[in-house]
């Protein structure tokens, strides 16, 4: 109920915030989606209905675009950096790190295939393992792993560009991270019913 709420409100905000618009396109973890304006509908390029979650995830985004200045970059900050971070933390690691780390672990080989080939991350130097994955053009997230030893279970944090707090609210970033665990599942197998793609 509460994202019908806030697709209902977020119609309304993206019609105040471009007049006249009907139509947008806007890429989303390499997926295109179209949001009609008009018939109230938010689809991939396939035609498929797109959950609400990322229907309310890609409303937000517009509406905080139109108002974003691009600033310097000042570095990369970690999830409890982000408004609320601290508060939402533990959700965030249950959600996302503890999953990613466990896909990781269980079966990298296909993990890697998911990243590269269902997301397009690119391979950056951090970690045991890093990629960085695009989740809107303007928008990228480094998925830092290290392996598991003797000592210690496979570990993963998430660094995002300090701007992303600009163009995104710390409850859209976890759902965004969470279509990402999503996907990642999907390709490996793994995706249960109800989990946000």
């Amino acid at each position: 109920m509460k994202y019908e709420k806030a697709l209902d409100q977020g119609w309304i905000d993206l019609e105040i915030a471009y007049p006249g618009k009907t139509k947008f396109i806007i890429c989303f973890l390499n997926k295109n989606y179209i949001l009609d304006l008009k018939d109230k509908i938010v689809r991939d390029l396939d035609y498929n209905n797109a959950d609400t979650e990322i229907s309310v995830l890609l409303m937000h985004f517009l509406v905080k675009m139109k108002s974003f200045v691009p600033r310097p970059n000042s570095g990369k900050i970690g999830f409890r950096n982000l408004p609320g971070g601290d508060v939402y933390y533990d959700v965030f690691y249950k959600r996302v790190l503890q999953k990613l780390a466990e896909l990781y672990s269980k079966k990298k080989p296909e993990f890697v295939r998911a990243l590269e080939d269902k997301l397009c991350c690119s391979v950056i130097a951090s970690g045991d393992f890093g990629y960085r994955a695009t989740i809107f053009p303007e928008v990228q997230v480094d998925i830092v792993l290290w392996d598991s030893d003797e000592e210690f279970d496979a570990e993963c944090n998430i660094l995002f560009y300090d701007y992303i707090k600009d163009l995104m609210d710390t409850e859209d970033v976890i759902v965004a991270c969470e279509v990402i665990v999503s996907r990642i599942k999907q390709v490996i197998g793994e995706n249960q019913a109800g989990t946000p793609d």
